[in-house]
């Protein structure tokens, strides 16, 4: 791994620390994308782990799971979960009626009565639109913090109708996330077709940097081949990693 630099967070992972000269770059967001059992969720946390070996705040936002799920796959790893400088939140969009019969999208929390000592949590519900404004205001309450995660970025799909739409929506959180809170944001998205893929084309353009997930076979053996496709302001963009 190269030497520490203060404009450099740490992946958590000495090989890719070495392909990006140290780590991400500080307070910018970088797109994690791959296929399912990728490594995506992984990855993330172990950006999260290095930010709180380090003395960091970390925040991991969560829209497909409860913290319950999350720890249980996380559960033979050895991440400190209940780190007293790492909060989990769990946010999704839920569909109800309004008084006046209209159907709408709603800010609503995955459930965490379990959560660790160490973490906090948003109330059990909300009543109001699930948008991007909306979404920021909800994680202000974390803020400031040196590291965030959302895992994954394409379960906000539905903030908007269309990816254009979607694109400045991401594009107003990741904002408030580099200036409100200084942090280094690292989301994640589902590569392949239809709503999963749309969210992660569209973000390809907003974030500072991509890196690329998939699994395949070499030699006959499974591998996870790892790709840095873009990373802005970093000589070794094009980098490969098979494990």
């Amino acid at each position: 791994m190269t030497g520490r630099s203060p404009d450099r967070a740490s992946t958590g992972d000495s090989v890719l620390d070495g392909m990006l000269e140290g780590g991400y770059p500080r307070r910018r967001s970088v797109l994690l994308t791959g296929g399912p059992g990728s490594g995506k969720t992984t990855l993330a946390m172990e950006f999260v782990q290095a930010g709180l070996d380090a003395g960091e705040r970390c925040l991991f936002v969560s829209t497909e799971q409860s913290f319950a799920e999350l720890a249980d796959s996380l559960g033979r790893f050895d991440y400190d979960l209940d780190h007293d400088r790492l909060a989990f939140a769990t946010v999704h969009a839920r569909t109800e009626q309004s008084i006046d019969g209209e159907a709408r999208l709603v800010l609503e929390h995955l459930g965490g009565d379990d959560l660790a000592s160490g973490g906090q949590q948003l109330e059990d519900a909300f009543d109001v639109p699930f948008t991007a404004k909306r979404v920021a205001e909800y994680l202000s309450r974390y803020g400031p913090a040196d590291r965030v995660v959302i895992d994954s970025v394409s379960g906000l799909w539905s903030m908007a109708d269309d990816r254009s739409r979607f694109r400045r929506a991401v594009l107003d959180l990741i904002r408030f996330l580099s200036d409100e809170f200084g942090a280094t944001s690292l989301l994640t998205a589902e590569a392949g077709d239809g709503a999963a893929g749309d969210a992660t084309a569209a973000l390809r353009y907003n974030t500072h940097g991509v890196v690329e997930l998939r699994r395949e076979q070499v030699d006959g053996d499974p591998h996870r081949l790892l790709e840095v496709s873009k990373m802005r302001g970093t000589d070794s963009t094009a980098g490969r990693w098979s494990c």
